[in-house]
């Protein structure tokens, strides 16, 4: 067996083909994916993935063995799920804090150019919450309007700002 850490590995050398191709056969009928090859002039039987490799360490009675591939197949999920949850959670951070710079950006355009075009008092405050709060979400900011609204209310009046921006 390899190395746990590094990859899930078993492999049985034997002394003929038809020996390695028994054994092979004996692992897929365990709904096992096994695999029969040579190397170095020798017949070998082998298994790649970590569930067969566990399923035939049970079935071999190899609790020392078993309990080692399962302690390192948890820590790598473990691991996996953490990196995916910073992963995704940085991916938002960056998405959100860019939606806020154009956001305010789009703000003071408007409000630049509010004595040429007229605004409503809420598309008004809601680029003077954005310009005021500019690492608050959308949630935070409908909290902070007078009187408070629904952040679906906010997103409107936030994408109103950009097209108006535009013009």
């Amino acid at each position: 067996m390899s190395d746990p850490s590094v990859g899930y590995h078993l492999e049985f050398f034997c002394r003929t083909d038809d020996v390695a191709r028994v054994i092979s056969d004996a692992i897929a009928s365990f709904q096992g994916d096994a695999g029969f090859t040579r190397r170095r002039g020798r017949a070998l039987a082998y298994v790649k993935d970590a569930a067969t490799v566990s399923l035939l360490l049970a079935n071999m009675g190899a609790t020392r063995a078993l309990l080692r591939i399962e302690e390192h197949r948890a820590l790598r999920q473990t691991k996996n799920s953490i990196r995916r949850t910073v992963n995704s959670e940085a991916a938002n951070a960056a998405r959100a804090a860019a939606s806020a710079a154009r956001q305010q950006e789009a703000a003071r355009r408007v409000l630049a150019s509010a004595n040429t075009r007229p605004l409503s008092s809420a598309v008004r405050e809601a680029a003077r919450l954005r310009i005021a709060h500019p690492s608050r979400t959308l949630a935070e900011l409908a909290r902070a309007a007078r009187p408070p609204i629904t952040k679906a209310a906010m997103a409107n009046r936030m994408r109103l700002l950009e097209r108006l921006s535009k013009r």
